[in-house]
């Protein structure tokens, strides 16, 4: 005869499987980005409706892409779904991931990189003075290493001169250059350097009074800051199960760093994507939709 204990913990086991059983049945998932036609069919429905970002699905949704196709979604136990085939798929229910960022937290960084993306109007130019540097890449920026390469253009500019000053406006650093690159690394270039602070960089054609570029910031974080942020971003690539070879992935990575402020490593990653998908918009554009976001603001 089965003892009264024994018999309690049987059925808290059945218990607890089928409520985890049950859990895992109802996954919900956001889509996060499409391209073409994009279909979804609830399950006890017979109808075919056309998917967008941002609308949530329930797991056992079918989904069927039209050729040339793509499709990503998270689940709500902050797992990445993706499609990029014509055919018919189904929305299965994920396990619960680690619980480091929520479905609503990451879904919120996709969609920040998008705002200005090839979804969006981007329509206008920008009006600059004849002459005057302009700043390429990095606009102002946070940095979780000391190395950095700042990059420009200017029509007809031969001989350049960066400089670097404090928060106080003193001059820490220059250098001239024929170059439309320099790469200088924070702590060995500037005496005294301070992390945790804004330096601010200018580039100017010493030949053109005033064409120097607007100042931007760039901060080289404390290292408390750096190992909890590097602890995040490795925390989120594991919750995720970041793949090297997948777009999406670093796609995700690339709004993390973003939203972070760290457009240095933000760009590499979207660079990445657009190299694993070129064929998709929104990676192939992503790089552009990046760098333009900042040209329009400065």
């Amino acid at each position: 005869m089965i003892s009264l204990y024994r018999f309690l913990f049987i059925l808290i086991v059945l218990i607890v499987s089928n409520y985890e059983k049950a859990q895992s049945q109802n996954s919900t998932f956001k889509v996060l980005m499409t391209q073409g036609v994009v279909e979804g069919m609830k399950p006890a429905t017979t109808t075919w409706f056309r998917i967008y970002p941002t609308i949530e699905l329930p797991s056992q949704t079918k989904i069927r892409l039209s050729a040339n196709s793509y499709a990503t979604f998270l689940s709500s136990e902050s797992v990445l779904v993706e499609f990029d085939k014509k055919g018919n798929y189904v929305l299965l229910p994920t396990k619960k991931a680690k619980q480091v960022s929520s479905f609503q937290k990451i879904s919120n960084f996709v969609n920040q990189a998008m705002k200005s993306g090839t979804q969006s109007d981007l329509a206008g130019s920008i009006v600059r003075n004849v002459g005057k540097v302009q700043v390429q890449f990095p606009f102002d920026t946070k940095l979780l290493g000391p190395s950095v390469q700042l990059r420009w253009q200017a029509a007809k500019a031969t001989n350049f001169e960066v400089k670097i000053t404090d928060e106080g406006g003193k001059n820490v650093y220059t250098k001239s250059t024929k170059d439309s690159t320099l790469t200088i690394n924070l702590l060995n270039d500037i005496r005294e350097f301070k992390r945790g602070v804004c330096y601010y960089w200018t580039v100017s054609n010493p030949s053109i009074t005033s064409s120097s570029s607007a100042p931007m910031c760039l901060m080289y974080h404390d290292e408390e800051t750096v190992q909890r942020l590097e602890k995040e971003r490795k925390q989120i690539a594991e919750e995720l199960s970041i793949s090297d070879k997948s777009a999406l992935s670093w796609y995700v990575l690339g709004a993390w760093n973003e939203d972070k402020k760290l457009y240095i490593d933000a760009l590499e990653c979207y660079t990445h994507s657009s190299k694993l998908q070129p064929n998709v918009d929104i990676y192939k554009n992503a790089v552009n939709s990046f760098i333009k976001k900042f040209q329009t603001m400065h």
